[in-house]
């Protein structure tokens, strides 16, 4: 059964209760409802799912029995390559309880959330509302129970990659949805930061007190977290910078046998993204006497405006920087593998020795970028023109260059287009000969 209006959100509720299902409708009225799809089986949730493609989906624990956590686990594996939708789509479970075992099975499952049934209106709305604006799987590690946080291990299946969410709700009359002062780490900053203050790509390389922090001794260093290193950072910038509000810690305790209720207040506590840049830049300016070296998996930085920051050593593996100003930025010796460049202005910038592996650049500005002794192995420079850029002793194992434009690149060697991926319109610096 399906309700439509010319509204925004849409979504899929499965349950065995008639009045939990017009329960949910009534609360979720005010968010501006697209459709609402209904379900009271489990059997028909994966291809109302291929059909609808809701923004969202809601199942009850006791669906069919107590089958909720498994309908859910049988939608995700009904992802495929080809359509991975039912992977990425959120998903809520609603209980009145849940215990530690139903708890392991749901994130095993792959949720975004839960809700308490008999439902809270104002509740499940401000859930809804976050679940939208920013899906992250749960995560059950300890004695925490929620959203995952940095440094957290996602549970598996693992969500693939999903574009930001473009649903907008327009807030429900009356509802106390908080707002953060601060950009979190899924933010987009936009301050300016100074330019460097040499040219020389071989200067300027702030090393830590210790030593034992940078990209070549990653291995040495792993004792310590990714949240850990940002929580220094946190901390350090306080100090220097004075005292910085912190919201209050909203992670659930779980109880060792007591089920315990499901009102996760999904607004939880994370590292902003604007002080752990600071605090990174304290670490560089003072060679690791103070501040903290910047360690933020998936790091969103899409149209943030980074020209002239100096990111020496910060590791940010899987990050975005997707239609971001980095015009001569510093990201020498960092980890970004798998990192998003596309539509970056990389104009001047210095990624020396830094890894760079799988990295896409599609539509980049590459113009005087210095990759010298980078790790571009499987990275994308297809259809790319790189005017003046230095490729001196980076490694191009398998690097996408078809179609590319290397004419003007320095420091390219034949023996390092040899191992690349090339074509009949890959363009190469004069007088370079491949071997046959």
């Amino acid at each position: 059964m399906t309700s439509r209006s010319q509204k925004k959100l849409s979504v899929l509720y499965a349950d065995y209760s008639d009045r939990n299902i017009k329960a949910v409708r009534t609360a979720l009225e005010p968010l501006d409802l697209a459709a609402f799809h209904t379900s009271d089986n489990r059997e028909s949730i994966v291809e109302l799912a291929q059909i609808h493609r809701p923004d969202l989906i809601l199942i009850g624990l006791y669906l069919d029995g107590i089958r909720g956590i498994s309908t859910i686990r049988t939608l995700r594996q009904s992802a495929s390559e080809a359509d991975p939708f039912c992977n990425q789509v959120p998903v809520l479970l609603g209980a009145p309880k849940l215990d530690r075992r139903a708890m392991h099975d749901a994130v095993s499952a792959g949720i975004e959330g839960v809700f308490r049934q008999p439902v809270d209106d104002d509740r499940l709305r401000k859930i809804v509302q976050t679940v939208i604006r920013k899906p992250r799987r749960f995560v059950f590690e300890g004695n925490y129970f929620g959203p995952a946080r940095e440094g957290d291990n996602l549970a598996e299946p693992s969500r693939k990659t999903r574009p930001s969410a473009s649903v907008t709700i327009k807030p429900a009359p009356q509802s106390k949805i908080s707002t953060r002062a601060a950009t979190s780490v899924t933010g987009k900053p936009a301050s300016r930061f100074s330019s460097p203050k040499t040219d020389n790509p071989t200067q300027n390389s702030a090393r830590p007190a210790t030593g034992a922090i940078g990209i070549e001794t990653a291995e040495i260093a792993s004792e310590k977290s990714a949240r850990d290193y940002n929580l220094d950072a946190a901390s350090s910038v306080r100090e220097v910078l004075g005292a910085v509000p912190t919201p209050d810690e909203t992670a659930l305790p779980v109880a060792d046998t007591v089920p315990i209720d499901t009102a996760i207040d999904e607004e939880l506590v994370e590292i902003d993204l604007m002080t752990a840049l600071q605090g990174h830049r304290l670490w560089v300016d003072t060679g690791g006497k103070e501040g903290a070296m910047m360690s933020i998996e998936h790091a969103d930085l899409r149209d943030a405006d980074l020209e002239g920051i100096d990111l020496t050593r910060c590791a940010l593996p899987h990050v975005s920087f997707r239609n971001a100003n980095c015009q001569k930025a510093v990201l020498r010796r960092c980890d970004m593998t798998a990192g998003d460049f596309i539509g970056c202005n990389l104009d001047q910038a210095v990624l020396a020795a830094s890894r760079l592996a799988g990295a896409r650049f599609t539509d980049a500005i590459l113009r005087n970028t210095v990759f010298l002794g980078s790790d571009l192995s499987g990275a994308s420079f297809r259809g790319m023109t790189l005017h003046n850029c230095d490729l001196s002793g980076a490694n191009l194992a398998k690097t996408d260059f078809r179609d590319a434009d290397l004419s003007s690149a320095r420091g390219l060697f034949a023996e390092q287009i040899q191992r690349a991926r090339v074509n009949a319109n890959t363009r190469l610096p004069r007088n370079m000969t491949l071997k046959e």
